[in-house]
């Protein structure tokens, strides 16, 4: 979910209650939707969601359960299929990275593009599947490292003249990159590092779930 920018007269009036609000919402022109630019992706869906026949089958819904396999798409069109994930491209929407069918969880938001398996009408066997975490949105931004714990960071911000903080988790699958362009990992950013992030805010936990960190100083 993309959300506007808040107004700095607004974000003025929020920012002492709400200094996790402002840093998610300040940071509009970082977001990107790693879609946008991939036209191979894209040109799955032209074709018309929850439409399909023997061959082809695109649909769209939430994820009712995880299997070994793939997962349970409850489809907005009201049918529900078993999803095959086993020849799949799997894709985070947020930034178009690669993710595996560790990361789809109940609740999130898939798109699909794959073909009905020939035995049974209910199984697609995917080729795309396109993920938006439960709750979440899109969130970037740029600070100054002010603490560190575990795998969690504290970042400040000035978003226009507005102070605040924000809480940055990272994982084994975040992409951590230094100064000399090399991938790196966690221990790299200490107190004081300026950085930029881009991630997957949590609207639940008012944290930002790193995707991709890049190291500036």
């Amino acid at each position: 979910m993309n959300k506007k920018l808040i107004t700095f007269a607004s974000a003025a009036a929020l920012a002492v209650a709400l200094p996790a609000a402002a840093f998610a919402h300040g940071l509009g022109s970082d977001l990107h939707l790693g879609l946008n630019s991939n036209s191979n992706v894209q040109a799955f869906f032209h074709r018309g969601e929850d439409r399909g026949d023997h061959k082809e089958k695109a649909a769209s819904g939430s994820v009712t359960a995880v299997s070994s396999t793939g997962f349970t798409l409850k489809a907005n069109n009201g049918s529900t299929y078993t999803v095959n994930t086993a020849e799949a491209q799997i894709i985070m929407q947020a930034f178009g990275n690669k993710i595996s069918l560790a990361d789809i969880h109940v609740g999130d938001s898939i798109r699909v593009n794959g073909s009905l398996n020939s035995s049974d009408a209910s199984q697609i066997d995917a080729k795309v599947v396109i993920v938006s975490p439960a709750n979440t949105h899109p969130a970037s931004g740029r600070g100054t490292v002010s603490a560190v714990s575990g795998n969690s960071l504290t970042l400040k911000l000035n978003n226009d003249g507005i102070m605040s903080t924000a809480t940055v988790n990272t994982s084994a699958n975040t992409s951590i990159v230094g100064q000399n362009g090399a991938t790196t990992t966690s221990s790299s950013i200490q107190v004081g590092s300026k950085i930029t992030v881009k991630g997957l805010w949590d609207e639940i936990n008012n944290v930002l779930n790193a995707i991709k960190i890049r190291i500036l100083k």
